[in-house]
C-alpha cells in the first residue's frame, strides 16, 4: 500500500509539471520538448490502467472461472444477534430489517430483568476485560455494578444509602446456572444482584433490611476490600479453609469487579462446599 501511494503521488506530480510545462513553456527555458513528454507520458498512463483492466479480467474470468467458495465454517444458524436499543422503535425495526435471513437466532428483549438475568449468568461477558490497561478486571461485573448503582438512583437512593449485602446460596448441587434459573430464584434482586454463585449472593441495594451488610461510604471509591471488611456477617464458613483463603485475599483487592470475577473462579476451582 505505502509502495503504491509513492508511485500514484509519483505520477501526479510527473503529471503536473508536464501540464504547467506545456501551458507555461517559457519556465522551462526549452531544454526539453515538454510536448512529446506530455503525449508519453498519457500513453503511458493509459497503457498502464488497460493492462491492469486486462489483468483483472483474466483472473476474474479466466483463472477463476468455475470457483467456488469454501463452506463456511460457522453458518447463520451458529450466529446470535441480541439488540440492546428498545426505547427507539425505529432503529430497532431498522436494524432487524438490515440483517441477512440466515441470522434467525435475533434476542431482543424489552424486559430488563430478562437483561439483567442474561448479564449475570453470562459466561460469553466474563471472558472479558473493563479495558486493556485493566487486565485483572472484569466487563461483566463492571456492567452489573453500574446497572445496581442506576437502579438504585432511579429509586431516589443517594450513593451514600448505598450497602454490599452478601447473603449465602441455597442452591441445590444439581442447581442449574442458567438465566431462567436466575430469573426464578428468590437469591437474585433485579438489577441489584451483581454476583450470583454456588457459595453466595453479592447485592448492591439502598435496602438492606436486616441481611447483613455494609455501607459503600459516602462517594464511589476502589474500596470493595474495605467494604467486605465491614461486613456485618461473611457468606462463608470461617471454619472451612479454602474460605478463610478466599476471605483473606478479598480483604486485599480494592476492585469491585475484580473482586466479583475473582469469587466467581475460585468457586469454579474450589467448589461450592462449606458455606455457612
Amino acid at each position: 500500500m505505502k509502495a503504491e501511494r509513492i508511485t500514484l503521488s509519483g505520477v501526479g506530480a510527473v503529471l503536473l509539471l508536464t501540464t504547467v510545462a506545456v501551458l507555461t513553456p517559457s519556465l522551462t527555458l526549452g531544454l526539453v520538448d515538454w510536448h512529446s513528454a506530455f503525449e508519453l507520458l498519457l500513453w503511458g498512463t493509459t497503457v498502464l490502467f488497460a493492462t491492469s483492466a486486462l489483468v483483472w479480467l483474466v483472473l476474474t474470468y479466466v483463472i477463476g472461472a468455475g470457483y467456488e467458495p469454501p463452506t463456511p465454517v460457522h453458518g447463520g444458524d451458529d450466529i446470535q444477534v441480541r439488540i440492546l436499543t428498545v426505547d427507539a422503535a425505529d432503529v430497532v425495526q431498522a436494524t432487524v430489517d438490515s440483517l441477512p435471513a440466515t441470522f434467525d437466532r435475533l434476542v431482543l428483549s424489552t424486559d430488563a430483568e430478562v437483561l439483567h438475568s442474561r448479564w449475570v449468568t453470562s459466561q460469553a461477558a466474563a471472558a472479558f476485560n473493563e479495558s486493556v490497561y485493566y487486565p485483572y478486571s472484569s466487563l461483566q461485573f463492571h456492567v452489573l455494578l453500574v446497572a445496581a448503582l442506576l437502579d438504585n438512583y432511579r429509586a431516589g437512593h443517594a450513593f451514600e444509602d448505598l450497602h454490599l449485602v452478601a447473603t449465602p446460596s441455597a442452591a441445590m448441587p444439581d442447581q442449574e446456572w442458567t438465566a431462567e434459573a436466575a430469573r426464578e430464584s428468590e437469591e437474585v434482586e433485579p438489577h441489584r444482584t451483581v454476583l450470583w454463585s454456588p457459595v453466595c449472593a453479592l447485592h448492591v441495594t439502598g435496602e438492606p433490611g436486616d441481611r447483613p451488610s455494609a455501607s459503600l461510604g459516602s462517594c464511589p471509591a476502589r474500596s470493595f476490600a474495605d467494604t467486605w471488611s465491614r461486613l456485618s456477617r461473611h457468606p462463608f464458613d470461617a471454619g472451612d479453609r479454602r474460605w478463610r483463603r478466599l476471605d483473606a485475599q478479598l480483604r486485599r483487592i480494592r476492585s469491585w469487579s475484580t473482586a466479583l470475577a475473582y469469587i466467581e473462579d475460585y468457586v469454579a476451582v474450589y467448589g461450592d462446599g462449606g458455606v455457612a
